[in-house]
């Protein structure tokens, strides 16, 4: 590092490898740097960074000569070659689903051009799996892609009905960044889905497929995206993460819009505790108009899994989480080490329901079509996911109600 005062530079540091990313303190008395040090990179302090040392005339500084490699002064065409950049998975447990993961790898080019991301997680063979295949074109602000995907869900209906629907279809993109920590997004796309329905017989005690439909569609949506979270081992620790969205079917045999509002704000209360909360609502219409399903370990935990649906949505998630036990080590009967579990309090509330029916939130100063819950758990951190495990007791603010809903999954907290 040097400084430049009049016609003479000095000399701030006399070291033989490179300084990067320096940080002045306000007082100019603390200077942080990196420096590759012993096969790493460490952060360095140095105190009083402009005591002078010693100062060399800049016209006494001789030019430098540089002397490129034969091999270096011969020009060449840039050949793209990928490479990977991460590799990660995880994986999920649910009392509904039972076990399954997916794995996620990156890939780019040297300069950053050109990335490459495959999710899966590879149930069976490719036609029961579900993936998604990305590419996005990055040297300029605006970033272009397409993606190809397969996505399978599923819906339970009344009447021991259930419809499993495998949405296959390919997207182009559009992405504009503002800055940061904020962007547009426009996408327009193909989707292929293909439903099966299931109806149960009690004389079988099964399931059995009567019929399947397919329809083609193509959609649009338009986006904005803001996420300037903090993020830690546990989770996100401060900051907002938000999207808001509409997707619109266009020349297609099924038609609807959707809108979709996702808000996420985590207040930080110590190094390891914050409070988070979460907003969501979504409506679609037309005459296709898409469902919404709330219940279960994601949502309302106080509820089964899909206990409610309709073409309009409401959910508020309130969490206080906490560190609970670092540490504890066991030695009999069994020699056991566990650390890392984290500790959650909770209320949840929303609704889902459609145009046809008449929504009343509150009745007699009591919830009504609004659904709440409130609850605790322990998060057990494993690396890439962890162990959740929630109990829930249903209320409806004038009573809580006997029984509680107990989940046992693998995964990820908002």
């Amino acid at each position: 590092l040097y400084r430049m005062v009049g016609d003479s530079l000095y000399f701030v540091t006399d070291l033989l490898t490179a300084v990067s990313h320096p940080s002045l303190d306000a007082d100019g008395e603390r200077l942080v740097f990196s420096l590759t040090w012993d096969g790493g990179y460490d952060v360095f302090e140095m105190k009083s960074p402009f005591r002078p040392k010693f100062a060399v005339p800049l016209s006494e500084v001789a030019p430098m000569e540089v002397v490129l490699p034969e091999f270096l002064e011969r020009k060449r065409n840039y050949v793209l070659d990928f490479s990977v950049d991460w590799l990660s998975g995880n994986m999920q447990f649910s009392t509904y689903y039972g076990l399954f993961g997916a794995m996620t790898v990156g890939l780019s080019d040297a300069l950053g051009n050109h990335r490459i991301v495959f999710t899966s997680d590879l149930y069976q063979d490719i036609s029961n799996s579900n993936f998604e295949f990305l590419y996005l074109y990055l040297p300029r602000r605006t970033d272009y892609g397409f993606s190809f995907y397969q996505f399978w869900t599923f819906y339970v209906y009344p009447y021991d009905l259930i419809i499993t629907e495998k949405r296959l279809g390919a997207e182009l993109l559009l992405r504009y960044p503002f800055d940061k920590f904020r962007r547009v997004e426009f996408g327009i796309g193909y989707l292929r889905p293909k439903r099966y329905y299931y109806y149960y017989f009690p004389e079988y005690n099964q399931y059995l497929l009567l019929r399947q439909e397919s329809k083609n569609v193509t959609a649009g949506y338009l986006g904005f995206v803001l996420d300037n979270s903090f993020y830690t081992y546990f989770g996100p620790l401060s900051g907002t993460r938000a999207f808001a969205g509409v997707e619109k079917s266009l020349w297609s045999q099924l038609d609807y819009m959707t809108l979709y509002a996702d808000f996420r704000k985590y207040f930080r209360i110590t190094e390891r505790s914050c409070f988070a909360a979460r907003f969501m609502g979504g409506r679609s219409s037309g005459r296709n108009a898409q469902p919404f399903w709330l219940g279960g370990p994601d949502n309302l935990r106080g509820y089964d899994y899909y206990e409610f649906s309709g073409t309009r949505m409401l959910l508020t998630n309130l969490e206080l989480r906490v560190p609970f036990l670092d540490y504890l080590k066991l030695s009999f009967p069994l020699p056991l080490e566990i650390g890392n579990v984290r500790g959650v309090c909770f209320f949840d509330m929303g609704a889902a329901w459609s145009r046809d029916r008449d929504f009343k939130p509150f009745e007699d100063y009591k919830l009504r079509d609004l659904k709440a819950d409130i609850g605790i758990g322990l998060r057990l951190l494993l690396g890439f996911f962890s162990l959740k495990f929630d109990m829930a007791k249903r209320t409806d603010f004038s009573r809580i109600y006997p029984g509680t809903r107990y989940y046992l999954t693998l995964g990820s907290d908002f």
